[in-house]
């Protein structure tokens, strides 16, 4: 089954698991992608975080781009079209989730340093 979804551009012939595999393939990928990105970045999270979301938009409009250029010459098939859909949503969710466990992390290290702050006012 993985061989036949990575070697088609639509979802091979399975309509339950071929969906259910491409969504999770691609958003573990770009979650834990762009968290440990941004963890090996301790000091410049935001400023890595922002360049990934920022990447992820342009190859969002590159692929809408495509998809207009190419869908009225007729070569995208719903079936294409849809794991295309399934691939962007998937990426998206991996982006948010990454991004909230970030935002927890960063809360978490604020709030330890604050109270180290305060441990040596005291």
């Amino acid at each position: 089954m993985v061989d036949d979804i990575n070697s088609v551009d639509d979802y091979g012939g399975h309509y339950f698991l071929g969906p259910l595999f491409v969504f999770l393939r691609d958003a573990f990928a770009v979650g834990f992608g762009v968290y440990s990105g941004v963890y090996l970045a301790p000091k410049h999270k935001k400023v890595v975080f922002t360049f990934f979301i920022f990447l992820w938009v342009l190859f969002l409009l590159l692929i809408s781009f495509v998809i207009g250029l190419t869908f009225f010459r007729m070569e995208w098939t719903t079936e294409k079209l849809l794991r295309t859909l399934t691939e962007i949503v998937a990426q998206v969710i991996g982006i948010v989730i990454a991004g909230i466990f970030i935002w927890k992390e960063q809360k978490q290290i604020e709030t330890h340093s604050y109270s180290d702050y305060e441990l040596l006012d005291n």
